[in-house]
C-alpha cells in the first residue's frame, strides 16, 4: 500500500462528507418531493378550514335549537296554566247540587186553561256539560 498524501486524504474526506450530507438532504424514503408535500399541506389546511366552518355552522344550529327548546318549554307552561284555568272555569260553571225540585217547578205564569197547567208542570232537564268527544271520535260521520 502506498502512503497517501495528507491533502489527498482531506479531499476524500471532504468529498465523502459533502456527498453524505447532500444525499441526507435529498433522501426521502417514500419518494415524495417537496412540491408534493407542499400540495398535501395546502390540501390538509383547506380541509381543516372546511371542518372549522362546519363546526361553526353546527354550533349555530345548536344555539338555534336551544332557543326553540326554551320557547317550547315556555309555551308548554302556558298551555298547562291555561288548562288549569279552564278546569277551574268548568268547575265553577257546572251546576251546583241544588235540590231537583227547585229545577222542576219554575214559577208558573198565571194559567187559565188546563193545557197551560200541564205545560208548566213538565220536567226541565238540567243543562248538560259540553262533551270533549267530537262526532268523529264517537263514530258519527255526516
Amino acid at each position: 500500500m502506498t502512503k497517501k498524501r495528507l491533502s489527498d486524504l482531506i479531499h476524500e474526506e471532504v468529498n465523502l462528507d459533502s456527498s453524505a450530507t447532500a444525499s441526507d438532504l435529498h433522501y426521502n424514503p417514500s419518494g415524495v418531493t417537496k412540491v408534493q408535500l407542499e400540495t398535501q399541506v395546502d390540501e390538509l389546511t383547506a380541509a381543516l378550514d372546511a371542518a372549522k366552518q362546519e363546526i361553526a355552522s353546527l354550533q349555530a344550529q345548536i344555539a338555534g335549537f336551544e332557543s326553540v327548546q326554551t320557547e317550547l318549554a315556555e309555551q308548554t307552561k302556558l298551555v298547562e296554566k291555561l288548562y288549569t284555568e279552564l278546569q277551574k272555569a268548568e268547575s265553577v260553571q257546572t251546576p251546583s247540587s241544588e235540590p231537583p225540585e227547585a229545577k222542576l217547578t219554575p214559577t208558573p205564569p198565571p194559567a187559565r186553561s188546563r193545557l197551560s197547567l200541564q205545560l208548566t208542570n213538565r220536567y226541565v232537564a238540567p243543562v248538560q256539560p259540553t262533551s270533549d268527544l267530537s262526532n268523529e271520535d264517537i263514530g258519527w260521520f255526516d
